[in-house]
């Protein structure tokens, strides 16, 4: 078996986007995001929390193995799929937040959304209990690592029927913390409405509102608006991630530790006068049924 066959122990969250909710190490030579200290809080140990480098989080050995590889692809043909963005992700980031993003930032963005997808190690307990409820049980773990492949080839027409928005946090809020799943998903109780939060960095998340329709002249899903968060709103956002039960850990700024520690199964409610600022009375995800969301953002830095 060649070196590059070998079952890898790799990040199925990014390491650099991990240390996006942490501190950086001050050392010259470990100033990279990897480096960055984070607070975790792992639901098998509530009530601890560690305070660890960002490369050492979120780790999977051979998570996305194929042990019967197509000819001329490598046994981490899947795992190879992350690298195509995984550089360009902090940088994407980071113009996100500082409002200088280019088209070739939101594509990097997109195609982290999409891959988060199917990188937690959950998605092998759902796929199995999918086949399952079909009478088609996987009987070999590479057709899990096929189920893979097909979301991660479907997810991007489904993203497009989506609506995104930038969320960014308010100065005077918390910051988002961000469970090891990538993502979280809240339902609004009053109406059939739902959204997927993205958290990015300890300061900006893309929204996602699913199943509204295309967007003309558009293929592909694009951000259509850019909100901030009251401070209520971003805690209520923080408790949906921690109490997404199929996530193992909880990942934030160390400065935050105590109130990440004090997050419980208290009742998810967004504020009753609107969970965005300058925007009124209005629930979580009414911004996407608008008929200006039907418009799109125009890249601030241009086409990248």
């Amino acid at each position: 078996m060649a070196d590059t066959d070998k079952k890898r122990n790799d990040h199925y969250l990014p390491a650099a986007l991990i240390g996006g909710f942490g501190i950086r190490d001050i050392r010259e030579s470990k100033t990279g995001l990897r480096y960055a200290n984070v607070a975790v809080r792992r639901h098998s140990l509530p009530d601890e929390l560690d305070i660890k480098r960002a490369e050492n989080v979120a780790k999977n050995i051979g998570g996305y193995w194929v042990a019967r590889p197509p000819k001329g692809l490598s046994a981490n043909f899947i795992d190879d799929y992350w690298r195509q963005y995984e550089s360009q992700l902090p940088g994407a980031i980071h113009r996100l937040g500082a409002r200088t993003w280019t088209e070739q930032d939101w594509e990097t963005v997109r195609m982290h959304v999409v891959a988060q997808a199917v990188r937690s190690p959950d998605f092998e307990r759902v796929a199995i209990a999918y086949h399952a409820a079909k009478g088609d049980p996987i009987t070999h773990r590479d057709q899990v690592q096929h189920e893979r492949l097909l979301t991660l080839a479907n997810t991007p027409a489904l993203l497009a029927l989506s609506r995104f928005a930038i969320v960014r946090t308010p100065e005077d809020g918390h910051r988002f913390v961000m469970n090891d799943k990538g993502y979280v998903t809240v339902a609004d109780p009053y109406n059939d409405q739902k959204g997927v939060l993205f958290p990015l960095s300890g300061r900006v998340a893309v929204l996602c509102v699913p199943d509204i329709g295309e967007i003309s002249d558009r293929t592909d899903a694009w951000l259509c608006t850019d909100l901030t968060l009251t401070p209520g709103a971003v805690e209520a956002w923080n408790l949906a991630s921690w109490q997404h039960k199929e996530s193992l850990l909880l990942i934030g700024h160390p400065d935050d530790k105590a109130w990440i520690a004090s997050l419980d199964d208290s009742q998810l409610t967004f504020p009753m006068l609107g969970p965005y600022r300058n925007r009124g009375v209005e629930g979580a995800f009414e911004w996407a049924y608008e008929d200006q969301a039907a418009d799109v953002l125009v890249a601030p830095g241009g086409s990248g």
